[in-house]
């Protein structure tokens, strides 16, 4: 075998190991999906998280539900996804116990820390997004401020519950509220009175 076929002999073999890195990875995800969505009630409703789920792993910089699909091909379905995301009735909170009770163990939990993330936004019809200060930002801008809870431990850390800050003028504002999906019984509370809530929900 001449120089030529043993380097593209080499890179069919190193392709075929990516390739069979990327399925293994492909099959644990939905795996872990299947067991942490499991209190989900609709088929529809687990399909649409795993496939979710996967969309955010791939490599991609953009998060944002049309490039998410995009680099899912086939098993990117934009309005499934867009109603699971936005309509369709789950609740949150059986998916976050189910990923905290499979991967607290794993992590060696040692604390809790209370963390404020700012997602810097263009316009203004994002719920909760106006010109405010911002830690991640370092200054006052443009964003949404989210307000979480997360198990520390020795080998990673683990978001147990979270909750967008929505400012008194969002929630004083019907019309604004509707638009953007708000439900009615969210109510003004302080980041702090968030993190109050977030912590006693976890524990419980």
């Amino acid at each position: 075998m001449g120089c030529a076929e043993s380097r593209v002999m080499v890179s069919v073999m190193k392709r075929e190991d990516e390739i069979t890195g990327v399925v293994g990875v492909a099959l644990a995800v939905k795996e872990h999906m299947a067991d942490v969505a499991r209190g989900l009630v609709r088929s529809e409703q687990r399909r649409c998280a795993a496939a979710y789920a996967r969309g955010l792993l791939e490599a991609g910089t953009r998060k944002s539900l049309e490039p998410l699909v995009a680099r899912l091909g086939e098993d990117g379905d934009y309005e499934a996804l867009q109603h699971f995301l936005a309509d369709s009735p789950w609740d949150p909170v059986l998916v976050q116990r189910a990923v905290a009770e499979r991967v607290a163990p794993e992590i060696g939990v040692q604390a809790w820390v209370i963390d404020g993330t700012g997602v810097p936004k263009d316009g203004k019809h994002s719920p909760g997004v106006k010109r405010q200060y911002s830690g991640t930002l370092g200054k006052i801008g443009n964003c949404q401020i989210a307000v979480s809870v997360h198990a520390v431990g020795e080998r990673g850390t683990l978001p147990l519950d979270w909750a967008l800050y929505l400012p008194e003028d969002w929630c004083a504002d019907p019309a604004r509220r509707r638009k953007a999906k708000i439900p009615e019984g969210v109510v003004f509370e302080t980041k702090p009175e968030l993190a109050a809530g977030l912590i006693e929900r976890a524990a419980t």
